[in-house]
């Protein structure tokens, strides 16, 4: 794969082992874990995975509206995040991907304020570990940067904290209308890592409903979190959807990426049981494969 490192996020397995999910990855074919908090949290498993197997752990994902006014949710969630530093630390996993939370009804400056306040103790205990933190940018999973003028005022606020990056998501810029490719090269100083992921649009759908859809249905993530959708857009497995892989990976290489791709697998038609998620995750990795070689072809 020419340095092209490929793994999956554990979160498609619902509740699960750390064996099992290194099981998957073996089976598949893929190099590296996002680990998600539906796998137990064995330690000692975890530890000795580490250490035995060829699979590497490369970041840990929880994503949550950490700046809710909740104060019950805000003491639990922030715990959570103190106990998957402390994990990161005490196991040398590199990076946490992680959102920002939202104040609903703020300013942006007001969401960077209070992002500032809850996230930089974090960023500096974690940088004296090499501990990473990526933004994933998904607008269901509580943020507020969820696209290109608010990650740069964002990192503008947070230049003296380097450790602090994007997980870039192509699937959720392409539902909000938002170009997935231009902003590579721009923020390439600041894009740690990738998740795969499509996003397909129904366009007769989307002329019935428009783009401010009141009404949403619910669906149940493997890992017990609720998402909204509206009618008109899914998630789909790379090479099922809208985008040119072909082009997003070039952008990436091309602007210097060197960090992992995460196959992100939330596609309803390969999260029913471990079969389809075994599909899923090799359909996924296979047009990977042919987009790279696509690309490298015609380069």
């Amino acid at each position: 794969m020419d340095g092209v490192e490929i793994g999956f996020v554990t979160n498609c397995l619902g509740q699960t082992t750390i064996h099992d999910a290194i099981s998957m990855a073996h089976n598949v074919g893929l190099g590296c874990l996002e680990i998600g908090p539906s796998v137990q949290r064995d330690l000692p498993a975890w530890k000795s995975a580490k250490a035995n197997e060829n699979i590497r752990f490369h970041s840990l994902i929880y994503a949550r509206n950490f700046l809710t006014t909740n104060e019950t949710l805000h003491s639990e969630y922030q715990q959570e995040m103190r106990r998957l530093l402390d994990i990161a630390m005490l196991l040398d996993i590199p990076q946490i991907t992680m959102s920002t939370g939202i104040l609903s009804r703020h300013t942006l400056q007001e969401n960077i304020n209070a992002t500032l306040d809850f996230w930089c103790p974090f960023f500096e205990e974690g940088a004296s570990a090499n501990v990473r933190f990526a933004l994933e940018f998904c607008p269901t999973s509580g943020n507020f940067a969820l696209g290109p003028v608010a990650w740069r005022a964002l990192f503008d606020a947070t230049q003296a904290h380097p450790n602090f990056g994007l997980n870039y998501d192509p699937s959720h810029l392409l539902w909000q209308m938002i170009d997935p490719y231009a902003p590579v090269a721009e923020f390439m100083p600041h894009i740690f890592s990738a998740h795969a992921k499509d996003t397909h649009i129904d366009r007769a759908l989307l002329a019935e409903h428009g783009t401010i859809t009141a009404y949403k249905y619910e669906q149940v993530a493997p890992h017990g979190v609720v998402e909204a959708r509206d009618p008109w857009w899914e998630f789909r497995i790379p090479g099922e959807g809208d985008l040119d892989w072909s082009r997003f990976l070039g952008e990436l290489l091309t602007a210097g990426f060197n960090g992992a791709i995460l196959i992100e697998l939330e596609a309803p038609a390969y999260t029913g049981n471990s079969a389809q998620v075994m599909d899923g995750l090799k359909r996924s990795l296979a047009h990977l494969q042919s987009s790279l070689q696509e690309m490298y072809q015609a380069s």
